[in-house]
Formats: structure tokens, sequence, C-alpha cells
């Protein structure tokens, strides 16, 4: 049974994981780039993640073997839709339901918030490789 100091935990964690993905992400878009690696990542700082995912896409045609697969590329583009349902729905969705429903839709969420934020650990290791990689790739470490 799900409570919400869990709950709270699973939701916090899942933002970090996010937080620490999509910058690592935003460096390795920096770091492909041609030109100085500060200036482009201060760039990269100001576009949305799925600029930058499309933009990687791109960058990494010229890399073997690409640093994400497809199945990376989907899980980049759950992430950028999971991380809005956290920070703009995941407690009103159980809050608002009434109280012979709260439970279960509260048991709905967390089961959602874990799986996801299982996902994005284990992908955030994934990510931060790739950056380390493509820093020394790209001669920018």
């Amino acid at each position: 049974m799900a409570n919400l100091n869990d709950y709270n935990w699973y939701v916090g964690q899942s933002l970090l994981n996010c937080q620490r993905i999509e910058h690592d992400v935003k460096i390795i878009y920096a770091a492909m780039q041609q030109g100085d690696f500060k200036n482009n990542l201060a760039a990269a700082a100001d576009i949305t993640l799925a600029d930058c995912i499309n933009g990687l896409k791109d960058l990494q045609k010229d890399i073997d073997p690409p640093i994400f697969d497809k199945s990376d590329f989907n899980l980049l583009r759950d992430i950028k839709s999971m991380r809005n349902w956290l920070a703009h729905r995941c407690y009103v969705d159980f809050l608002y339901v009434g109280e012979q429903n709260l439970d279960s839709r509260m048991q709905d969420c967390f089961d959602k918030v874990k799986a996801f934020c299982d996902k994005t650990t284990t992908f955030s290791a994934v990510v931060e490789k790739a950056r380390f990689y493509i820093l020394k790739k790209f001669n920018r470490i």
C-alpha cells in the first residue's frame, strides 16, 4: 500500500533524475557542436529538451556507433512528458478523486511514479556514461 511519504520520495527522486538527464543531454549536445564549448553550453541552456533531442539525432549521425538508439530517444521523449506530469498533475490526479477512490487512485499514481523512477535511475547512469564518452571524444575534457 502506497503512503504519501514514499510517494513524495519517488516524486522527488524522479524529478532529480529528470534534471540530471536533461542537463547531461544538453552537455552532450553542446560538446558535439563546433565552436567554443562554454558558449555552446550557454546556448544549450536556453533550448528545450525536445529541440536538444532533435539536434542530437542529427549530430550523432557522424558518430559510429551512435550514442543513443531509437529506444533511448523514445525514453527521452517519455521523460519530457512524464516530467510535465510530475510537475503539474501527479498529486492532483489522486487528491481530488473523492474518499472512496483515494487509496486506489493513489496506488495507481504511486506505481506509475515508482516505475518511472526506477527507469530514470538506470537511464541517468547511461546518459552520464555517454556524457563522459562524448566529452573525451570531442576533446572537451
